[in-house]
């Protein structure tokens, strides 16, 4: 016996919800096979496969003196599951988890107020002009991840882009590797996983 399927496309409940399948039989019998169908009806389920935050480049380095850096430039958020994620009460979260010196410092990096870019007034955080969140933390002993708050304005293009703006600083103990994670926590009830960065502190 040897199935064929006229599609293989993999199963998706956003776009299709329920496949109706013929399966037919055929028999060996001459001169004319036996044929029989039967009818198949697959319904799916929603799984919720969360929001995926990648890092592509896991090890980088920053040099004392220089200006703040960002933690990974080249990171990207992605939530596919939902058409227009609830953003309201979610949180950014930055933590620096092993190698943390104890004037280090993690912030969001002003880039500008126009289209498609991230804008930092004081603790309130903008994208296209709204007000995405408010972020608290990133340095010292009492706060030293850095929170972002998001808003119900947030997006996830906005949540992408942020994640690319999150700076980091060191004035002391060179020579030691600080591990950073970054995790989007409480979509909805739905948290991404956590990207980490190694960034290697040196003279």
């Amino acid at each position: 016996m040897h199935p064929t399927v006229a599609n293989s496309t993999p199963l998706n409940f956003e776009t299709t919800d329920q496949f109706i399948l013929t399966v037919r039989v055929t028999d060996n019998s001459s001169p004319i096979p036996n044929t029989a169908d039967a009818t198949v009806v697959i319904d799916l389920e929603n799984v919720q496969e969360g929001a995926v935050l990648t890092i592509p480049i896991p090890q980088g380095t920053f040099h004392i003196g220089s200006d703040p850096a960002f933690v990974s430039p080249d990171a990207t958020f992605t939530y596919d599951d939902v058409s227009n994620p609830n953003y309201a009460g979610a949180r950014l979260t930055v933590s620096i988890v092993a190698g943390r010196g104890k004037r280090d410092k993690l912030s969001v990096f002003k880039k500008g107020d126009g289209n498609n870019e991230i804008d930092v007034k004081g603790r309130r955080i903008y994208f296209n002009g709204e007000l995405i969140g408010k972020s608290k933390g990133g340095r010292g002993n009492v706060h030293p991840d850095l929170v972002i708050t998001l808003t119900g304005s947030a997006t996830t293009a906005a949540v992408d882009n942020l994640v690319r703006r999150i700076n980091f600083r060191a004035k002391t103990d060179v020579g030691t590797t600080r591990t950073v994670t970054m995790q989007v926590t409480n979509i909805g009830g739905v948290d991404s996983n956590i990207a980490t960065r190694d960034i290697a502190v040196v003279n």
